[in-house]
């Protein structure tokens, strides 16, 4: 592989970190009173209305180690609208990151409306990881049940509607509910709220442990514990620590899966931009293997052996499910928490053996255009009648097609962290993923059904595998792998494939989720390879 493909797969662990962490953006405050739950939605943006008092508001600093990587900053006022109280809260985070010799700076602000028992009214959310801001705003329609939504795009707005419950929360909901009513030793709670990146719904559950001494910036001090579990469906959890004061007030919080401890603190420590280095993600992109693997993207098969450790005092992850079990790649459970997985290299032509697991059908969003792969745009559609215009022949068509965009994509930019196809076809530049939203565009556009896969991905200069995403082609009967960024006309196997998707959806980082199980502690050894 070439050597900037190594920034190809740092990019990708970016939106990694950047999705964890905003899963724990909150607010704090004090406020109690109860505001009436029947209320009449409209589409004022957050924070409008009559301000109230009191108000809250605080800083945050997020170190990893000795280097701070970032802040958070959180205001919550009482708002008056309708003659009802509401919360108007509102947080912005940003880290800064070094991928290489490249600096990466990501920021996220949101507001919401919502009721001061938890219920969301409206939001809005705008995040920046690259050029390209993605932006949403939504409000909560009682009557349908359903939260609208407006996705703003270089193209315009995009409106889509998502089953909604009227007591789900907004982004702040867990310091909201634990400043509302603080927790005690042994107690357990659970709430449904939307999370920030992916825009889906997620279910927290808070589990208080006991009261313990505990380190912060400004001394130790004697809080409470309390595990936090996000789970955002199909297996995907996100596990934090959070030291309380009096089982209300959040002093410090911690990312175990990504040694990242996040303390409150005065404005002026949060924001000490000269003091703070710049956090590297090399090595923690990174899952080192004894030897090097020679031609590794030539080889036709590899049998791996993976460890993927539980959280201290937790159940091991159940491993078999983090990889999938499909097409070219086959999964055996060993013992808890460690696997070994097969991987083939598929290509149309090939024979498969009797017990095959096979493969998962095509479907219709495999083919058809969305928000993300936008195959009807006249330039892409252009772009794909550009190369092998009388070619019949599908396979063919698609190792052209791969060809091009590697070709095309010229400027390997890596600040962007997540563009459209459209935006892609436009700028001819970017990462990994931007290589395969393209790719299955222009397959679409030429009537390939096409989706993306995401999983860990072999090079040579680190002798390691790091998080990377690459296409699937749906050839004859079969799903086909190639990889634009390589453009090699198809792969090997030193792909590891943990999920697959066809980015159709309202935010494209909910694609990244499954991987983010592979983060923390995960060893992988080669047993057999040819």
């Amino acid at each position: 592989m070439n050597d900037w493909t190594n920034r190809f797969v740092e990019s990708f662990m970016t939106i990694w970190i950047f999705g964890l962490m905003s899963v724990f953006v909150g607010c704090s405050t004090n406020i109690t009173e109860k505001a009436s739950d029947d209320h009449q939605v409209n589409s004022a943006p957050a924070g409008s209305g009559d301000v109230l008092s009191p108000e809250d508001e605080y800083w945050q600093v997020m170190l990893h180690g000795d280097t701070r990587v970032g802040y958070k900053h959180l205001k919550t006022v009482l708002i008056r609208e309708d003659e009802s109280d509401f919360l108007s809260c509102s947080g912005e985070m940003e880290m800064r990151v070094q991928r290489g010799s490249e600096i990466s700076e990501m920021k996220m602000e949101l507001a919401s409306v919502e009721l001061p028992t938890g219920g969301l009214v409206r939001f809005t959310s705008k995040t920046v990881m690259g050029p390209v801001p993605r932006i949403s705003k939504g409000n909560y329609d009682k009557n349908a049940g359903k939260l609208l939504i407006d996705l703003v795009t270089p193209r315009g707005e995009q409106p889509v509607k998502m089953a909604w419950q009227k007591d789900w929360g907004g982004f702040f909901t867990g310091e909201i509910s634990l400043n509302r009513n603080p927790m005690n030793p042994g107690e357990v709670r659970s709430f449904q709220s939307l999370e920030p990146l992916s825009l889906q719904v997620a279910r927290t559950r808070l589990k208080a442990l006991q009261y313990e001494k505990t380190s912060l910036l400004s001394g130790d001090a004697d809080l409470l514990k309390i595990q936090m579990t996000v789970d955002l469906g199909e297996g995907n959890k996100l596990m934090s620590y959070l030291w309380t004061e009096k089982g209300s007030r959040i002093l410090k919080e911690t990312v175990p899966q990504l040694g990242i401890e996040v303390y409150r603190t005065t404005r002026e420590i949060a924001l000490d931009v000269e003091s703070r280095p710049t956090f590297n993600l090399d090595e923690m992109s990174l899952v080192r293997i004894a030897r090097p693997l020679e031609n590794a993207h030539q080889l036709r098969r590899i049998v791996y052996r993976i460890h993927l450790p539980g959280e201290p005092g937790v159940k091991s992850n159940d491993a078999a499910g983090v990889f999938l079990d499909d097409g070219g790649q086959t999964v055996s459970a060993l013992e808890e928490g460690i696997v070994e997985v097969t991987v083939c290299a598929l290509r149309p032509d090939q024979a498969l053996p009797n017990d095959f697991p096979g493969f998962e059908p095509v479907g219709d969003d495999d083919r058809l255009p969305n928000n993300t792969i936008q195959s009807e745009d006249s330039r892409i559609r252009a772009m794909a009648m550009s190369v092998a215009q009388e070619e019949k022949d599908p396979w063919r068509l698609a190792i052209a097609l791969e060809s091009l965009v590697h070709r095309k994509i010229q400027k390997k930019n890596f600040t962007q962290a997540f563009a459209t196809a459209a935006e892609v076809v436009e700028t001819l530049e970017g990462d990994c993923s931007e290589h395969a939203v393209l790719l299955a565009a222009l397959c679409r556009a030429r009537d390939i059904p096409a989706r993306t896969a995401i999983g860990l991905v072999y090079f040579d200069r680190e002798q390691a595998f790091a998080g990377h995403m690459w296409n699937e082609v749906w050839i004859q009967d079969r799903w086909i792998p190639l990889d634009a960024t390589i453009g090699a006309g198809g792969i090997g196997a030193a792909h590891l494939k943990v999920s697959v998707s066809n980015l159709k959806g309202i935010s494209p980082y909910s694609t990244f989720l499954p991987v983010i199980r592979l983060l923390g502690g995960v060893s992988l050894e080669i047993v057999e390879m040819e």
